[in-house]
């Protein structure tokens, strides 16, 4: 008796950082054929890409770009995104969602984020922003989220969802951060948002999270 097995891989595709060029490059596979396609033409400092296709087949990225402007000292953590097809042509070019805070002497950190993608091709994007005031050596958490359209146009958004004001901590109170972002998709089109909210209490010093 003789037995023959085999699979056949499910097709996927991967995102990752190239580190000799410090581009974006995805990699679509399937069963008889790989591409590798450069998702971010001449950008740099790129880091944590995420990926997510869409009911259409289309996949969209987003990363975290590191960005400096020396005149005003302003740097920090931005978001991009850009859309490419199954066969890896570009249907959006890397396009920023968000911008560096303030006019002068702030740093910015989009960090934490998540994606979903609902059955008619709406993308989700969830995540934490961190400010800090170099002039007054104050800081700020909020959560913030967007929704994208399936070509890559922003459909909604970027809207502050907790909408936090605190700069710093209050000596009597103490402060908050935001972490663990997470978005996920329903079967009717909707987006369901959480995300941890860690207290950290003062004079006491102790801490704790919803």
């Amino acid at each position: 008796t003789v037995t023959l097995e085999s699979t056949v891989p499910a097709a996927f595709a991967q995102t990752y950082r190239d580190n000799s060029e410090s581009n974006l490059d995805t990699d679509l596979n399937w069963q008889s054929t790989q591409l590798n396609v450069e998702s971010a033409q001449d950008h740099w400092n790129i880091y944590e890409p995420a990926i997510v296709e869409t009911p259409e087949q289309t996949f969209v990225h987003v990363w975290s770009e590191w960005v400096w402007e020396e005149d005003n000292n302003r740097s920090g953590y931005v978001l991009n995104y850009a859309v490419v097809d199954r066969l890896g042509q570009v249907i959006q070019p890397a396009t920023a969602l968000t911008s560096l805070y303030g006019s002068s002497d702030f740093y910015t950190e989009d960090r934490n984020y998540s994606l979903a993608v609902t059955p008619d091709g709406k993308i989700g994007v969830l995540w934490s922003r961190y400010l800090d005031n170099y002039a007054t050596d104050l800081w700020n958490q909020n959560v913030w989220f967007a929704v994208l359209n399936p070509s890559g146009g922003l459909a909604y958004g970027p809207v502050n969802l907790t909408n936090n004001n605190q700069w710093g901590y209050d000596p009597q109170g103490g402060y908050i951060s935001y972490y663990e972002t997470k978005v996920e998709a329903s079967a009717d089109n909707r987006f369901m948002l959480a995300w941890q909210i860690d207290y950290y209490h003062q004079p006491t010093g102790t801490e704790d999270s919803d």
